[in-house]
């Protein structure tokens, strides 16, 4: 078991890393916005809120051109120049966001958000590719399987927290459980939602998940089982000699 434990996690960790190596600019991006994230979870200022509305357009922008650029290959000097463009954009964004409440510019804001990730969605397959309802399925199913898995490792890892803060009396400053639920859901979940995305050249079939609940177990559940199962029996070495 411990065997199967390892190469699952081994699988996940390379996932991972692929992901970051695709898609550099949007995981840089990304760790931004649940940097600051964090920040404000800790402390106010609108300066760290305007700048976390302008990072979350760069989310599906950063992804839309890396995805365009495997479409359509070009010089890295390119790839530099279209970054450089969209981090202006984005800072240019930063500068016109108004202080204070304006529904009209939020819904402004969403519109851009919609629009951009419908640039994201459709940039693989815009137009006249086949299967392009298969890619959409595959997305979709990408989006429920990484989810539940971040689900599944947030909870587990809170569990563990909770317990040792329970039973050791530690004190925990209660905030850590949002800070760990934007860690999972912006870095590990974006992280491999993008290790899941079809390559440009692949051939897309309908298949069944079978493997989606194998990984699940072996790779996320079984580590979070075994490290809460450590904390119990530490909790024990202390009462047996303390």
């Amino acid at each position: 078991m411990m065997s199967k434990i390892k190469a699952a996690f081994s699988k996940l960790i390379k996932k991972l890393i692929k992901s970051v190596q695709r898609f550099p600019e949007t995981i840089v991006v990304v760790t931004l916005v649940v940097f600051i994230a964090i920040l404000l979870n800790h402390e106010s200022g609108q300066w760290l809120e305007d700048c976390l509305m302008s990072l979350t357009l760069g989310l599906p922008l950063f992804s839309a051109f890396k995805l365009f650029l495997e479409r359509k290959p070009l010089a890295l000097k390119w790839r530099v120049i279209g970054d450089v463009l969209i981090t202006a954009l984005l800072t240019g964004y930063y500068f016109i966001i108004p202080s204070g409440e304006d529904q009209l510019f939020m819904i402004r804001f969403i519109t851009m958000m919609g629009i951009f990730y419908l640039m994201f969605l459709l940039i693989p397959y815009f137009y006249k590719r086949k299967n392009f309802s298969v890619y959409c399925l595959k997305l979709v199913a990408n989006f429920f399987i990484t989810y539940l898995y971040t689900l599944v490792l947030y909870l587990g890892v809170i569990a563990i927290i909770f317990t040792v803060d329970q039973l050791f009396a530690l004190n925990i400053d209660e905030t850590i459980y949002l800070d760990l639920f934007f860690v999972a859901v912006g870095i590990f979940g974006v992280t491999y939602f993008l290790s899941n995305m079809p390559q440009f050249e692949d051939t897309l079939t309908i298949e069944s998940y079978p493997v989606v609940i194998k990984v699940l177990i072996i790779a996320i559940l079984m580590p979070l089982v075994t490290a809460y199962t450590v904390v119990l029996y530490a909790y024990f070495a202390k009462i047996l000699f303390g």
